[in-house]
């Protein structure tokens, strides 16, 4: 049994990738119970990160020993596809990244954008990869799809369960498949 822990991107309010009238916050946060309960299914215990400001979900998580933090966003910018991003140094968070990729793309019907290194610019404001920076445990930063087109939308809007399901499994097979 692995002890995983699960945060929303963003917090409730903020505008994340918001599509108007959409936020990202609000459209994630059943996609991530679903992740959980599926996670407890497959035999590993899930925890819900507070919802917060970005450095207050790090200094909790580092208090608790994780396997693995998974921040679950979704995408924008006009593009199509899933990819989860990992810390540049981490061996265990690109290979836990590979294998989310692995999985998830094909169970979620959406374009393998890849398993990628995350880079950090210095401010918390400016981007999630101080997810990436500042956690102790592998962390990654999964983008399963686009909220800006049609397909993605329709997924977090009709679909969350399904999506968390598969999001669940992929994580679950970070820890069933030999590591590098």
């Amino acid at each position: 049994m692995k002890h995983i822990a699960i945060s929303i991107g963003h917090f409730p309010g903020s505008e994340g990738a918001g599509v108007d009238p959409f936020q990202e916050y609000p459209l994630l946060a059943p996609v991530a119970g679903f992740v959980i309960r599926y996670l407890h299914g497959h035999g590993h215990q899930a925890w819900m990160v507070p919802a917060g400001p970005l450095e207050e979900k790090v200094l909790w998580v580092n208090t608790k020993g994780f396997d693995l933090v998974v921040d679950i966003h979704a995408n924008a910018g006009g593009g199509h596809g899933c990819e989860t991003l990992h810390h540049p140094h981490s061996q265990r968070g690109k290979t836990f990244a590979r294998i989310v990729q692995e999985h998830l793309p094909g169970m979620i019907s959406e374009k393998d954008r890849g398993a990628k290194p995350g880079y950090y610019r210095g401010d918390p404001g400016r981007g999630v990869c101080y997810w990436l920076e500042k956690t102790k445990e592998p962390a990654l930063i999964l983008e399963p799809v686009f909220m800006d087109n049609e397909p993605g939308m329709n997924k977090l809007k009709h679909t969350p369960e399904n999506l968390g399901r598969s999001i669940a499994h992929a994580l679950a097979m970070c820890f069933t498949e030999p590591e590098e």
